[in-house]
């Protein structure tokens, strides 16, 4: 599967208009791109994040189509009450990590696959060409596919599409400019989406804080918890929020926390005033899922300051995936998460169990850093820590903790040799820092060492400052 960040649409409250667009139906399920070679398939989340494993019902159709051929489209299920995609029922499966799970309900429920777009054909890239041609050559491919496969029909009328996903209570539109080529995720304004809306009425109960700094609002609508909102929430808002009067966690409104509270630092308003939030393409069921809540964020339409991606299981919580960590060659965020999971079978082996500390970049690699050993405050319940001399560790122990690290923008992730089941190292590392002079080195054994040790130590005689102190045999 080809590397690179999937074309994203810009949100607008008005249509374009004119002949150079053409109009789709905006599909309330998870983005997917789907890789068919010949009877083998590959299946990828619009993060990069894998997905095979998790829809082998949609696998499984695809691995029967003949060529080579890269699909971009949207993973749903229907609600057989309303006729609709639910996110609910697509977020509930995507969840499942238990192969036998996964399995059941791929029997009971399969998916369905809408394609929207061709980028490879054959051994052809085409997302240098117009989307119109890329629909045409789309449609050419799928015109003898059956269910659970189909293609998105392209209008050309928006307004006339707008009325309807409003009659008939549907997520949205989306706009695209039929000349356009395929960009990376919102480099563009080729592409624009319009949401429909649900006004809701909601107390703010708490606040959600994060290293000490406001993050966000708890809503409860009824006495029941509704989610959490940030959207909106400026440096002057957070000024003013965290001048209001709380009170302990233990008050009446902390019960029993939710998933996408727990470990969270929160404190609770002591006179929660009455606010409502508009969410965009919020779900018309009328269930307490409605409102954008910590355990409901959508994967497939993260907003560019925070999102819930699903790994192993696991929600993992992603704050401003287009941030720049690297802008000189325009390395986001999202990027460096898709990387991290791409290097994770080679780093975690030599993380997992070790004392760690991380060289984290809050502002990039141009700005300031700091070293952190001790595990930050409010961490989810999947990351594991270790308490050894008076310092919590973090165990990287998973590519949940991998990308939950990410997200803090820690770049630099520094083991201890020994893990934390005892102190022998498990690893020999030679650093030799060159001084720039011309040295006489030496190779021997560390004389009276206590322990016997496997290896040689490099030494100077007499040693240079430049050269650092190698400690390990020394413990």
């Amino acid at each position: 599967m080809p590397v690179f960040k999937p074309m994203a649409p810009i949100l607008t409250d008005r249509l374009p208009q004119g002949d150079e667009w053409g109009y789709q139906l905006k599909w309330d399920g998870f983005r997917i791109l789907a890789l068919v070679d010949e009877g083998r398939v590959e299946l990828v989340s619009k993060y990069g994040l894998p997905k095979t494993k998790t829809y082998p019902d949609l696998v499984r159709v695809l691995s029967r189509l003949p060529g080579r051929f890269l699909l971009d489209g949207e993973a749903v299920l229907l609600d057989p009450a309303t006729g609709r995609p639910s996110f609910q029922r697509m977020q509930q499966r995507d969840k499942l990590a238990d192969p036998a799970l996964i399995r059941r309900a791929a029997e009971r429920s399969p998916v369905q696959y809408v394609a929207f777009d061709l980028l490879q054909l054959g051994g052809r890239d085409l997302r240098g060409r117009p989307f119109r041609e890329r629909h045409e050559a789309l449609d050419q491919l799928a015109a003898d596919w059956e269910p659970p496969l189909c293609t998105a029909q392209l209008f050309p009328d928006g307004d006339a599409l707008w009325d309807w996903v409003c009659e008939r209570e549907w997520e949205g539109v989306i706009a695209k400019r039929l000349d356009s080529p395929y960009a990376e995720g919102k480099d563009h304004r080729d592409w624009f989406k319009r949401k429909t809306a649900l006004r809701l009425e909601a107390e703010a109960v708490g606040i959600v804080y994060r290293e000490g700094r406001v993050a966000s609002l708890v809503l409860q609508q009824g006495g029941k918890y509704l989610g959490r909102a940030s959207s909106g929430l400026d440096a002057a808002a957070k000024r003013e929020l965290g001048r209001l009067p709380t009170v302990p966690a233990a008050g009446p409104r902390s019960g029993e926390l939710p998933e996408g509270l727990r470990g969270a630092e929160i404190r609770w308003l002591a006179e929660p005033p009455a606010r409502h939030r508009e969410r965009p393409g919020a779900d018309r069921s009328g269930t307490a899922a409605a409102p954008e809540t910590a355990g409901d964020r959508r994967e497939s339409d993260m907003t560019d300051e925070r999102g819930i991606v699903q790994v192993d299981g696991v929600e993992v919580e992603i704050s401003r995936p287009d941030k720049l960590l690297w802008p000189e060659p325009g390395i986001t965020k999202l990027i460096y998460l898709q990387k991290l999971a791409a290097l994770s079978p080679y780093l975690l082996p030599y993380c997992r169990d070790r004392h760690l500390t991380t060289r984290r970049f809050p502002h990039g690699v141009q700005g300031k850093f700091f070293y952190q050993k001790n595990a930050p405050g409010g961490r989810p319940d999947y990351v594991r820590t270790h308490l050894y001399e008076g310092v919590e560790y973090v165990n990287l122990d998973s590519l949940p903790v991998l990308l939950w690290l990410g997200n803090l923008a820690a770049l630099e992730f520094h083991p201890s040799f020994e893990t934390v089941h005892g102190e022998e190292p498990q690893e020999w590392v030679i650093d030799v820092d060159p001084s720039g002079r011309a040295t006489p080195v030496s190779w021997r054994r560390p004389p009276g060492s206590e322990r016997r040790w496997k290896g040689w130590a490099c030494v100077r005689s007499p040693r240079p400052p430049e050269l650092r102190a190698f400690k390990s045999w020394s413990r």
